[in-house]
């Protein structure tokens, strides 16, 4: 599962669900920006590709579980708290 917060304190991961990343958002784009995430991307692979467009194109601070659910393994693989993520990562999204 992915979901959209506007702060780690307010987030509540939906039950029966794994969380894979969550993106942090102002309150002002929560409905927007979780309908749009829903509605272009299907499947696990594909939600965890588009959330982190929609954190490139937005500029959101993402937080990821250490999994290998499509572009997290490559992501994971980078040191650091927060990770220093080269451009090529976000333009090969």
């Amino acid at each position: 599962m992915i979901h959209p917060c506007d702060t780690l304190q307010n987030f509540v991961p939906p039950a029966r669900s794994e969380v894979l990343m969550a993106l942090e958002l102002p309150a002002h784009l929560m409905k927007s920006v979780s309908s749009r995430w829903r509605r272009e991307s299907r499947g696990p692979v594909s939600r965890v590709r588009h959330g982190l467009k929609l954190a490139d194109e937005l500029l959101l601070r993402v937080h990821v579980t250490k999994s290998d659910v499509g572009a997290l393994k490559q992501l994971n693989s980078y040191q650091g708290s927060p990770k220093i993520v080269p451009d090529a990562f976000w333009e090969n999204l």
